[in-house]
């Protein structure tokens, strides 16, 4: 039932009871009539008519209440009272019955405008303009809307259409008031104010009289930021990977900035920003990581409590528990040998696995994901030799097994088939496949890191200061997901509890795996569960080169992080012999000639690796070997054709001795590939 007070009509009516009015509701009459109000109205003493509440067994103002909820249609004035319909069932007089008054046919007009914050009508998100048309007056003098901004942009708001003097106000989400337009009588009133993105509402209110009104809301939002210059670049993609910006952007939080912990062959963590992401509580805690190489050195004091085991399967038994097609596979599985024994005759894989989870425990090196597990995936022999069958077998092992991340610091000048789709199915599981760009200073990476067009992450080096290493094979001009890692003089472990300084994309890329295992483990522990490509897009994403751009930086060529300031922590000491991270790098390098660098000997010079690999892929031409950019004949070459690729030895690496000699002085082992 809907009830009206006849002196406080917000429009005028007549005897026709053609007048459309307002609706109150029961919340309406429990606070706006009294039972004294009610009684004084009702008198009858003029009317000869009984009290209209007697057949109504509630008290006056909760009689108005049950009448306005049993839906009959009445008007109620201080003298006057009559209804329209349900007259006789709730005792009421009816204009037949001579009261003074009329019966009004009344089409109702809804209030929907709450007369508190709380019970405000919620418009939801503003864009463009809206109106809306209600009215305030005695019985109804505030009237408030409630609507949200998604974005800044400017606020206009129009009252209009008045018969009586109504005000208007912008208040804050939580009722402040931040503008208000109070123009006298029947004016219009109008605020334009510019406001962020938020909750906001919209006041209207009675000053004197009773009105119709209309306001019109109008949101014109800011023109969305210009998109940043791009970011990718030919020399180094999108520059220069943090690991602490990719969680920031992933959690949307802020990580303390630290100062430099690592000095020496370790400054690869500082630039990662390791330290931040491990401050966050993350330091690769559940994430396997499979390294596939020379094979890893699990006995390692370094390394031993962070190599993966597979629990399904028993050691030594000759049986394949597991069912994988793999026997006593408890360490892995070495493709190369076909055998169970995953052990590092040559160093490699020892030393990139060390930079990717050497474990924190107060002496030697500590890995970027110190809390992540290692699985030895050997796919190359003692000799730095191998195949891409091996390699492609490899990375699918890996991923039906349980890693999270794929090691790939390896690679060749040209595809494969079988490298190709394994790549596509590791990605496809969600597991992230880090490569090494190359070691050959080419305008271009080389493969398997060129597939990082569609699936995985390239992975260029950069020395202590963040300048590009003349050794890296750089971006080249198709986009693809290509980071940049310290790669140059890093210090981490080799084989027999000894450590060594190598430079190499081999070393770069063990950075970006490590920081990839952070990322995940970030993105499982906070259920925000993104995909693969969406935490590679975050990794690109906040990479130097983006960062730049969003600060309006022009150009974005080759960056890096500003040189940090050095200190030792968690007493590490740098291994005896190894060389500075400051002040290294290498020159003079050709195609395919990577460097990996230790200490040279007083007055011998720079010292030189031959590793290098043969494009001979399905029917390819051999590839051959130049150490450096003076050499004259190649070296060594390889003949192989077929579906694979050899990565070899030249006989001036294997020789040894002298000055000159690439074996490294801490292990006097060769050093090889990227």
């Amino acid at each position: 039932m809907s009830l009206y007070q006849a002196d406080a009509l917000p429009v005028p009516f007549t005897t026709d009871g053609s007048a459309a009015l307002p609706a109150l509701g029961p919340q309406d009459f429990a606070a706006l009539w009294s039972p004294s109000a009610v009684a004084a109205s009702w008198s009858g003493e003029d009317r000869g008519q009984a009290d209209p509440f007697a057949a109504v067994p509630l008290e006056p103002a909760a009689a108005l209440v049950k009448l306005a909820e049993d839906g009959a249609d009445a008007l109620i004035g201080t003298s006057a009272f009559a209804c329209a319909d349900d007259c006789a069932e709730n005792g009421l007089p009816s204009a037949a019955d001579g009261v003074v008054g009329v019966a009004l046919t009344a089409a109702a007009v809804a209030d929907r405008a709450g007369n508190t914050l709380a019970r405000a009508r919620d418009i939801g998100s503003l864009s463009g303009t809206q109106m809306f048309s209600d009215w305030v007056g005695l019985t109804d003098t505030n009237d408030y809307y409630r609507f949200q901004l998604g974005q800044a942009g400017t606020l206009s708001l129009t009252l209009n259409g008045l018969s009586a003097d109504a005000d208007l106000q912008l208040l804050s989400s939580t009722g402040g008031l931040l503008a208000s337009s109070v123009k006298g009588g029947a004016s219009a009133d109008s605020i334009t104010r510019a406001l962020g993105a938020g909750t906001y509402y919209a006041r209207v209110y009675r000053f004197s009289g009773n009105t119709n009104y209309n306001l019109t809301l109008t949101a014109t939002l800011a023109a969305p930021a210009p998109a940043p210059a791009p970011v990718f670049s030919a020399v180094n993609g999108y520059g220069e990977a943090s690991v602490e910006r990719a969680i920031e952007r992933l959690l949307n939080i802020s990580i303390p900035d630290l100062p430099a912990q690592f000095s020496g062959g370790l400054y690869g963590l500082d630039r990662i920003g390791a330290p931040e992401a491990w401050s966050a509580g993350y330091n690769g805690q559940g994430m396997v990581v499979a390294v596939l190489d020379t094979g890893v050195d699990r006995g390692h004091q370094d390394l031993d409590a962070n190599i993966w085991t597979n629990a399904r399967e028993i050691a030594g038994n000759g049986v394949d528990d597991d069912g994988n097609g793999f026997v006593d596979d408890v360490f892995g599985w070495n493709f190369d040998g076909n055998n169970s024994n995953t052990l590092d005759g040559h160093g490699h894989g020892t030393h990139v696995s060390g930079t990717i989870a050497a474990e924190r425990n107060g002496f030697g090196v500590t890995g970027v994901a110190y809390g992540a597990r290692v699985m030895p995936v050997k796919v190359l022999s003692d000799t730095g030799s191998g195949s891409y069958a091996s390699v492609a077998n490899g990375i699918r092992y890996a991923a039906d097994n349980g890693a999270n991340v794929i090691n790939l610091s390896l690679g060749g000048g040209t595809g494969d088939l079988a490298v190709r789709s394994a790549i596509e199915y590791a990605w496809s599981r969600g597991l992230a496949v880090v490569m090494a760009a190359g070691n050959e200073g080419a305008a271009t990476t080389g493969y398997p890191a060129a597939y990082a067009s569609s699936w995985g992450i390239a992975v260029g080096a950069v020395d202590s200061a963040g300048s590009m290493a003349s050794f890296s094979n750089r971006a080249g001009t198709t986009v693809l997901d290509y980071v940049t890692a310290a790669g140059v003089a890093v210090t981490s472990t080799t084989p027999n509890n000894t450590y060594a300084t190598w430079s190499g994309t081999s070393m770069a890329t063990p950075h970006m795996a490590g920081a990839m295992a952070l990322l995940m483990q970030a993105n499982r522990a906070s259920g925000r569960n993104l995909s693969i490509g969406q935490l590679e897009q975050i990794m690109t994403a906040t990479a130097t080169n983006a960062i730049a751009a969003a600060a309006g930086a022009t150009g974005v060529a080759s960056t890096g992080l500003a040189a940090r300031s050095i200190q030792m922590a968690d007493g590490a000491d740098p291994a005896p012999g190894a060389e500075s991270a400051e002040g290294t790098k290498s020159a003079g390098l050709s195609a395919w000639a990577p460097s990996i660098q230790s200490e040279p000997s007083a007055g011998a010079a720079a010292v030189r690796d031959a590793v290098f690999a043969s494009p001979a892929s399905q029917g390819g031409a051999p590839f051959e070997l130049f150490p450096n950019a003076a050499a004259g004949p190649p070296l060594a070459s390889s003949p192989s054709g077929g579906v694979h690729q050899d990565l070899l030895l030249s006989p001036w690496e294997r020789s040894g001795g002298g000055d000159d000699s690439p074996l490294d002085l801490l292990t006097g082992l060769p050093r090889r590939i990227r």
